[in-house]
């Protein structure tokens, strides 16, 4: 009965062994933060000769991944940044409307009479919602080591 417990143990640790995921570990240089970035998730990435890419990424081997059939060394990016679907989509609708607001904030501010009070609400909501989708948490090589684990 224990050699079987035993070999039963072994291949449920083996087959769990086996199933790790690979990707992006985003270790901190300054603190003990550490962020990882599954295999085939969407990110946007700058390299070190100006060039930006988004897509989903693929892991070729211990430091080169794949975005859009372009092979990319991980010494040559200077930003990762996650980018979901969701982003995409919703940060353009984002900066429309909060341009809109700042828009009519200033409009309001510059009427000069008592809507002048009321017109620093949407010129300070308006800059919030321009300023926060294209900020984001981006993960620059200055403050980041990549590693790629597999």
């Amino acid at each position: 009965m224990k050699k079987y417990l035993m070999i039963l143990f072994l291949l449920v640790t083996f087959c769990f062994s086996y199933s790790q995921q690979r990707g992006i570990y985003l270790m901190s240089k300054k603190g003990n933060r550490q962020t990882y970035l599954p295999e085939n998730r969407r990110i946007k990435i700058t390299l070190n000769n100006g060039k930006k890419i988004a897509g989903h990424f693929t892991i070729l081997n211990q430091d080169t991944i794949i975005i859009k059939e372009v092979e990319i060394n991980l010494d040559s990016i200077i930003k990762i940044r996650r980018a979901s679907n969701f982003s995409t989509i919703l940060t353009p609708i984002s900066v429309a409307n909060g341009s809109v607001l700042a828009i009519v904030g200033t409009i309001l501010l510059n009427s000069g009479s008592y809507l002048a009070s009321v017109g620093t609400v949407p010129l300070i909501y308006g800059s919030v919602f321009i300023i926060v989708p294209l900020i984001g948490k981006k993960h620059s090589s200055k403050n980041w080591n990549y590693k790629i684990e597999n």
